[in-house]
C-alpha cells in the first residue's frame, strides 16, 4: 500500500490509452505516516505523468485540521488537481471535506442519503449547506461544484429544473458523474 512502484505500469498503460490517469494516496495513521512523506509520496505521482491525485481515507481517519495542513502542502508541492474521497465511519468526513476545501482541494465524493454515512462518504443533500465556496441563493448550484472539472455547464443547465432551481445539490458527487454525455 502506498508504494509508487505499484501504481507506475497502471499510470503508463492509462496515459498510453489517452485516459486520465489518477494516483492515489491512501491515508492511514501511523508513526511513519507524516505530512512530509505524503508530500513526497504525491510529488512521486505526479512525476510518473498522474493527471491528478486523490487523498483516499476508507477508514475514516482523517481529521479536519490535518486535512487542512495537507492539502494547504501538497498545494505548495505538486501542480495536478486534488480529489479527496473520505468515509464516514468516524463522523468526520463532512468536517474534514469543508477543511479540504478551505485548503484549496478540488473535488469531493458524497453519495445520497440513503446509501450515505456509517462506511460510505458524507450525505450530498446534508454537505451541500456546510459548502464554504456554495452560493448564497437558495436552489442554486454551489460555485464550488460548478468547478468541478467533471461538470460541463451543458450538465448544469440540464440539472436545472422547469423554475431554474437545482434538482441535485451538487453535481460531481458519486451518484451524478457527468462525463460530457449531457
Amino acid at each position: 500500500m502506498n508504494d509508487p512502484r505499484n501504481l507506475d505500469t497502471a499510470i503508463k498503460a492509462v496515459i498510453k490509452q489517452g485516459k486520465h490517469a489518477q494516483g492515489t494516496m491512501s491515508y492511514t495513521v501511523s508513526p511513519v505516516d507524516t505530512i512530509p512523506k505524503w508530500v513526497d509520496l504525491a510529488k512521486r505521482i505526479e512525476d510518473m505523468g498522474s493527471h491528478s491525485l486523490c487523498i483516499k481515507d476508507m477508514a475514516g481517519l482523517l481529521s479536519p485540521y490535518t486535512a487542512y495542513e495537507l492539502v494547504k502542502k501538497l498545494k505548495k508541492s505538486i501542480n495536478i488537481p486534488i480529489h479527496m474521497q473520505c468515509h464516514a465511519t468516524t463522523g468526520m468526513s463532512t468536517a474534514t471535506y469543508v477543511k479540504a476545501i478551505e485548503a484549496g482541494v478540488e473535488n469531493v465524493d458524497t453519495s445520497i442519503s440513503s446509501m450515505s454515512m456509517t462506511y460510505g462518504h458524507s450525505a450530498t443533500e446534508r454537505w451541500w449547506p456546510s459548502c464554504p465556496r456554495r452560493t448564497k441563493r437558495p436552489g442554486s448550484i454551489c460555485r464550488f461544484c460548478r468547478r468541478l472539472p467533471i461538470t460541463s455547464p451543458s450538465c448544469a443547465r440540464n440539472m436545472q429544473n422547469s423554475k431554474g432551481r437545482s434538482r441535485v445539490s451538487m453535481p460531481g458527487s458519486s451518484w451524478h458523474r457527468c462525463r460530457g454525455a449531457c
